[in-house]
């Protein structure tokens, strides 16, 4: 609007638009609806196959995000708009029945699968920064598995690995929301921080990483160098794995 001043008359077409697109296709919310309500009802193999009909294309929020950096590309503000909210929206529906598919699954006794798709609801969460929705949702992960990797972290790693250092940043703050105490994900910061160049930071995290768990060595060995500021051999420290390997070694900015 403040880029090219519209009559109120079209401001108020171009709003009412955006807000139409917000939301998701009224057939498809009363199919996730009628899915939660087979599952409440023990009727898990009808819920799957309502599930997996909302998910089977799987791609689509992906081709609404593409056609929105497009539209920005070519400087449509307002296609672009449209374009991101119908992803947005895609992306918030597809978490709601992965994580149905987790409690049908469930249900079932297939717990491999209920881990899977709760796994699957929590990275669509962390990629919307949906912090208290996610917080909930990660205790029944917790619970399931102890060991469950932290879908901020994960990001946070990915970010990092891509070169949006603040991105990784801000992922890596919401993953110490939901664990704290995760020393790999001080770690894992602190390699974000070097890379940023904040290395007084990276000290920082490091040595909590340490208090959580010693002997923790590749940590160690980065804050040794860190201490000596040794700075041109931090870029690619040693590809060492934590002793406890599996799951701890995902959850490593390696």
């Amino acid at each position: 609007y403040i880029i090219r001043p519209y009559s109120i008359t079209t401001f108020e077409r171009h709003l009412q638009m955006a807000i139409e697109t917000t939301g998701i296709d009224e057939v498809e919310l009363e199919q996730l609806a009628a899915a939660n309500e087979l599952v409440a009802q023990g009727r898990f193999d009808e819920a799957l196959q309502d599930f997996t009909e909302i998910v089977e294309e799987e791609n689509e929020s992906l081709t609404w995000f593409n056609k929105g950096m497009d539209y920005l590309h070519h400087q449509k503000y307002g296609k672009a708009i449209i374009a991101f909210n119908k992803a947005v929206a895609l992306n918030s529906m597809y978490a709601e029945a992965y994580k149905g598919m987790a409690h049908a699954y469930k249900g079932k006794g297939d717990i491999a699968n209920y881990q899977a798709f709760l796994d699957k609801s929590a990275e669509i969460l962390a990629l919307q920064d949906r912090l208290a929705e996610l917080r909930e949702l990660f205790a029944e992960i917790l619970d399931a598995n102890p060991n469950a990797i932290n879908p901020y972290n994960s990001l946070g790693i990915d970010l990092r690995k891509k070169g949006d250092y603040p991105g990784a940043m801000h992922a890596y703050a919401q993953a110490l929301a939901l664990t704290p105490k995760d020393e790999n994900l001080r770690y894992n910061i602190a390699k974000a921080c070097i890379f940023a160049k904040d290395y007084a930071q990276a000290i920082e995290h490091l040595e909590v990483a340490l208090t959580i768990r010693d002997p923790f060595p590749e940590a160690a060995q980065l804050l040794a160098k860190l201490r000596a500021k040794q700075y041109d051999q931090l870029a690619s420290p040693a590809k060492t794995v934590a002793n406890d390997a599996g799951q701890a070694s995902l959850a490593m900015d390696v």
